[in-house]
């Protein structure tokens, strides 16, 4: 790991702090999206959509989305089936639960505005459009050895 944010370092440091005990599970996610009133990026520009408002997304930006449902069913089977013991066990203390898909947020997001009948608000720009003044990764997205869920679900 080599963060080059301030929200990525001490990611980084809390993570190495919780891994050291025994009983512990960090699960790492990428950008989530389903029903859901977060402060996520793709439930907060899926309301501006709604809201019929144009957004302006990433065609440089790659994630590999999540379906909050489905992290939901795997928190639950985890909890529910006493499995924690055998996930740290055989996969270890660090999962990262990810889909298989690649996609920019651009690509993404069109996909949610053909669903909702609104793709003509979905304006593509490079990431540098949004004048950021730290260095972020473009992507945001995790690769897994413990399988993946797709994004079909959209």
């Amino acid at each position: 790991p080599k963060p080059t944010t301030i929200y990525g370092a001490t990611k980084y440091k809390a993570d190495k702090y919780v891994i050291k005990y025994e009983k512990s599970l960090i699960l790492r996610l990428p950008v989530l999206y389903g029903n859901n009133k977060s402060s996520q990026l793709i439930p907060k520009l899926t309301y501006q959509l709604r809201k019929n408002k144009k957004i302006y997304t990433s065609t440089d930006v790659y994630s590999t989305p999540v379906y909050v449902p489905n992290l939901v069913n795997f928190i639950v089977k985890l909890i529910s089936k006493d499995k924690f013991g055998y996930i740290i066990k055989n996969y270890g203390n660090l999962i990262h639960f990810t889909s298989k898909e690649y996609i920019s947020i651009y690509n993404f997001m069109k996909k949610i505005s053909v669903k909702l009948k609104k793709s003509k608000l979905v304006i593509p720009v490079k990431d540098k459009f949004f004048d950021k003044k730290s260095i972020k990764p473009k992507f945001l997205g995790l690769r897994s050895k413990y399988g993946f869920f797709d994004t079909k679900n959209i």
